[in-house]
This record gives C-alpha cells, sequence and structure tokens, in this order.
C-alpha cells in the first residue's frame, strides 16, 4: 500500500495466493489418493477404490479451513496504516 496499491489489491492478491496454493494442494492429493488407492485395492475391502465420497470430503474440509486461514491475514494486511 505504501506504492500506492489499493486495500482491495492488497486483499485479493493475499487471498489468492493462498487460495491457489490450497487448490493446488487438493489436487495434488486427489491424484496422490487416486495413484495410492489403485496400488492398495486389496487392502480396501469395505470402499471401491474410485470412490468419490472418499476424496470430496476431504477436499471439502480442507478447503474450508483454508480459505478462512487466508482471509484473515488478507484482511489484517488491508488495515495497515499507509
Amino acid at each position: 500500500m505504501a506504492l500506492g496499491a489499493l486495500p482491495r489489491e492488497i486483499f485479493a492478491l493475499i487471498l489468492g495466493s493462498g487460495a491457489r496454493l490450497a487448490v493446488i494442494g487438493v489436487i495434488a492429493g486427489i491424484a496422490g489418493g487416486i495413484v495410492a488407492t489403485r496400488l492398495m485395492t486389496r487392502l480396501l475391502y469395505p470402499v471401491s477404490a474410485s470412490d468419490p465420497v472418499i476424496f470430496t470430503a476431504p477436499s471439502v474440509v480442507l478447503l474450508a479451513f483454508a480459505l478462512p486461514a487466508c482471509y484473515i491475514p488478507a484482511w489484517r494486511a488491508t488495515r495497515v496504516d499507509r
């Protein structure tokens, strides 16, 4: 903000950076989970290897915690004196 950025631009920059990392992490986790379940199919007897609930629920929980975790620092950064 000392160089002329508006508070909403700072907010969008910080929130966007954190959200982007969270989404990349979810995508990488889903890809790794699919590979891991294919390798461990015999050990997963109560669920199928491609059960969508198994991949969706942790992803939603992760994003539900990551977005507020990004929101709070972004909001605080907009309150810094110029």
